[in-house]
């Protein structure tokens, strides 16, 4: 640590690792002699290469283990339970979808019947009376299913709310 600090100081008169070389003079001083062409190859000292170091694996402690198929069963709970919880989401929507369009199914109906009364031919009428039973066939199939949906998010509510319960 000092010796960075000394170096960011500035305090070392030696020469850091991160100095730039200076640049050395276009013309070489008076007393030194001028380099000549002729230069003597010598061949390079072989460079040994650092072995590279064998990893061994440190075997897991048992308390690792136990550790990881916790771990494991929580992932587990964690995911069954964000499935359960978007299968009662979807039952819901559906539920509510279907009764809406019950009542849609319905509206529809009535307001057929009542406009079939209105001034209408006879063979006009018995035609918009079937069209409205129809339509109520419809909303009432549909607000079954829309009951039973409803019931069946309900049922896995209360199970799941037992069940949590139990374990405590």
């Amino acid at each position: 640590m000092s010796r960075l600090l000394q170096r960011v100081r500035g305090d070392n008169p030696g020469k850091t690792p991160y100095e730039m070389p200076r640049e050395a003079s276009a013309a070489p001083p008076a007393g030194t002699p001028a380099p000549s062409m002729q230069t003597v190859l010598t061949k390079p000292e072989p460079v040994e290469t650092p072995k590279k170091p064998q990893y061994v694996q440190r075997p897991q402690s048992p308390d690792m283990r136990e550790n990881i198929s916790a771990m494991r069963e929580i992932a587990n709970s964690t995911a069954r339970t964000a499935i359960e919880t978007h299968q009662k989401r979807g039952l819901k929507e559906n539920s509510k979808a279907k009764l809406f369009g019950a009542v849609c199914a319905a509206v529809a109906s009535a307001a057929i019947m009542y406009f079939a009364s209105q001034g209408s031919s006879e063979r006009d009428a018995i035609w918009q009376y079937a069209a409205a039973c129809a339509g109520l066939v419809i909303a009432a199939y549909w607000t079954l299913q829309g009951t039973l949906l409803s019931h069946r998010s309900r049922s896995s509510q209360k199970d799941e709310n037992e069940s949590v319960a139990n374990k405590d």
